[in-house]
């Protein structure tokens, strides 16, 4: 079994027990103050620079929040813009096409009455070279016509008379025979 020792046999006595509960004074003043100056030491050694690291650190977080949302901010408006601009594009590119359009159809209009005026015109031409044709045909055919009357004329006639007058006297029957 286990005893404990009793106190009256132990070599400390009640008055030491006492002051080792019970520190003295001074030494507990000067434990106190280097207590005090382990503080003070830690507080401007350690609390003040991790203070100013921690606010610094927060005003960096800060300013990159705020840059960050005015970039953001920029960028919305700058988005709209590319949109205000993109829409503009397109109704410009749709008045450029509308108006390429437009003037082609108008060319095409424009082409097509220069064809049909230069097909009216050869086609006028032509009309005017057949009349001229047919003019000249006639004109052959009459004086054709005066030739055979003139030599049939004067081998039934026999007679000769001048033929200035005989191409006259013709020429009156022929225009006589026209015009019934």
């Amino acid at each position: 079994m286990y005893r404990l020792p009793l106190l009256i046999d132990s070599p400390f006595s009640a008055e030491d027990f006492i002051s080792k509960i019970i520190p003295n004074f001074w030494s507990f003043l000067i434990n106190l103050l280097a207590l005090a100056a382990l503080i003070a030491a830690v507080f401007f050694l350690a609390y003040k620079p991790l203070k100013k690291f921690i606010e610094a650190r927060r005003k960096y977080v800060d300013e990159n929040l705020r840059g960050s949302e005015e970039a953001l901010k920029k960028a919305k408006i700058n988005e709209e813009k590319w949109r205000e601009r993109q829409e503009e594009s397109k109704a410009l590119a749709r008045d450029y096409i509308k108006k390429a359009q437009d003037e082609a159809k108008k060319e095409n209009a424009r082409l097509l009455e220069e064809g049909r005026k230069a097909l009216e015109l050869e086609r006028q031409k032509a009309q005017d070279d057949i009349d001229e044709a047919k003019k000249q045909a006639l004109a052959d055919l009459k004086k054709e016509a005066v030739d055979l009357t003139m030599e049939a004329s004067a081998k039934i006639l026999m007679e000769k008379l001048d033929e200035k007058e005989d191409r006259r006297l013709i020429e009156g029957y022929l225009e006589d025979g026209k015009d019934q």
